[in-house]
């Protein structure tokens, strides 16, 4: 029999939610300045039944109420089976938006137990969390990543050794679709303050056993390093997310320079025909820096994924544009890509069959 799911937290009442509390106003701000709700919108909310979401579903029945929103919420929960207790989790989630009176929608996944699994996990819920939007008509997914979990994702990214893009850390939204959105308008949210919130209202939640596992890099951080990094600076996940704000505003500027010089160096384009084509000297007259970014988006847009841009392959790449050799020279990027560069052109062919077919 499946262990029951540790709930913690108080007896679960309908306490009248202050409007102005201050976890009710961050979200309010984020929704307002940073992610750009507009009124009227459908929004799925992704629910595990941890704290976090349980305080983001509370926080955002109460907002979506209001005049100036007018909201409509969609609960969606993603069962892993990757715990015993996890369906009892999908049981509170459900009972809990039927509480509410919100529609409430399940999606099960099949995980393999093998390879890395934590990674499978979150690109299946994603899938999932974007069929669920899509079927209910959402325009964007809101799940509930606060300020600590910013702090964590810095310290990961900089344990990997990223570079500027990835210091930037998590984004309060990115599109996922061409009309479905990733929100979150928690971030500049403390741990402590979800905490306060949900207890102020008397609300339950579930506890996952996992997040107390250290062999995990995450769970490792939250146990051990950030206790002392906040014995040290108390607020500091709240200047984190200033400091990420900030490199993602910087990003932002580097990344319509690096689509400008992209423009200016493209030289034709069939895109039916899958090959990409530019100009070699206009590409070897730019800056270093510049010249590196604008290479690796050439290889995003010709549908290379971001983790598959190795750096030495990116620096190979580089070399080639920057050399003197003027002899038709080829490369790959995986099964699909290959760059083609003479003395006058780099042309980028993209296979557009899957490989097999």
């Amino acid at each position: 029999m499946a262990d029951k799911a540790i709930i913690m937290g108080m007896a679960n009442t309908r306490t009248i939610i202050p409007p102005r509390h201050p976890f009710v106003k961050a979200i309010v701000d984020g929704l307002a300045h940073h992610c750009d709700v507009a009124s009227g919108q459908i929004l799925l909310l992704a629910i595990s039944g941890g704290a976090d979401s349980v305080a983001l579903l509370r926080a955002m029945t109460a907002i979506a109420q209001r005049r100036r929103w007018k909201l409509q919420l969609v609960v969606g929960h993603v069962q892993h089976h990757l715990r015993d207790e996890a369906e009892d989790e999908a049981h509170f989630v459900q009972a809990l938006a039927t509480s509410l009176n919100l529609p409430y929608i399940r999606r099960d996944l099949d995980i393999p137990k093998t390879g890395n699994t934590e990674a499978l996990a979150r690109t299946q819920r994603y899938d999932a969390l974007r069929s669920m939007a899509k079927t209910h008509h959402c325009t964007a997914i809101v799940t509930a990543h606060h300020g600590q979990d910013q702090l964590e994702t810095l310290l990961m990214r900089l344990l990997r050794g990223s570079g500027l893009r990835g210091l930037a850390a998590m984004s309060w939204q990115r599109p996922l679709t061409d009309d479905i959105r990733l929100l979150r308008p928690m971030l500049a949210a403390s741990r402590e303050l979800v905490l306060e919130f949900l207890n102020h209202i008397k609300q339950s939640w579930c506890e996952d056993p996992s997040n107390t596992d250290i062999t995990r890099l995450r769970a490792r951080l939250r146990q051990t390093v950030i206790p002392e990094l906040l014995n040290i600076r108390p607020d500091l996940p709240q200047q984190i997310v200033t400091t990420t704000n900030q490199i993602q505003a910087v990003n932002d500027l580097l990344d319509t320079q690096c689509q400008h010089a992209m423009t200016a160096c493209q030289s034709s384009k069939t895109a039916s025909q899958g090959v990409l084509q530019y100009n070699r000297k206009a590409l070897k007259a730019l800056d270093p820096t510049l010249q590196n970014m604008v290479l690796r988006q050439i290889l995003l847009d010709a549908g290379l994924g971001a983790d598959r841009i190795g750096a030495n392959q990116l620096q190979q790449f580089g070399k080639m544009i920057r050399d003197q050799d003027g002899s038709t020279r080829q490369m790959k990027f995986g099964p699909q890509i290959q760059i083609t560069l003479n003395r006058t052109n780099l042309m980028i062919t993209v296979n557009l069959q899957k490989p097999g077919t």
